[in-house]
């Protein structure tokens, strides 16, 4: 376990130790850390990833995040390969999952 200047306890891969720690500038600080600059779609799916954590204990299946973007922001943009350019590096789950503060996914495909 370690902590940074944000006072955030994190495991030694950067996932939070507890999902109530969260908040925006914790999710920024996190995303920086993985390369990425949040934009209205990234926080369209970290919200969401967070709703579904918090009522089913579990993330959503990948064509899951693929239907919300479809759903809020057309056809040409859902599918898999926008979804890897939001979440570029590791698994997409990974990522999403470090940004929204949930636990590192057991399993990623």
């Amino acid at each position: 376990m370690k902590q940074d200047q944000f006072n955030i306890n994190t495991d030694l891969e950067g996932y939070l130790i507890n999902f109530e720690d969260w908040n925006s500038k914790i999710a920024i600080k996190l995303a920086n850390s993985e390369g990425i600059k949040l934009n209205k779609i990234h926080w369209d799916l970290i919200y969401f990833v967070r709703m579904f954590y918090k009522e089913y204990k579990m993330l959503p299946k990948i064509q899951t995040l693929i239907s919300i973007i479809t759903l809020k922001h057309g056809q040409i943009k859902g599918n898999s390969r926008y979804l890897i350019k939001l979440f570029p590096k590791k698994s997409v789950t990974q990522q999403i999952s470090k940004i929204a503060g949930l636990p590192k996914p057991k399993k990623c495909l």
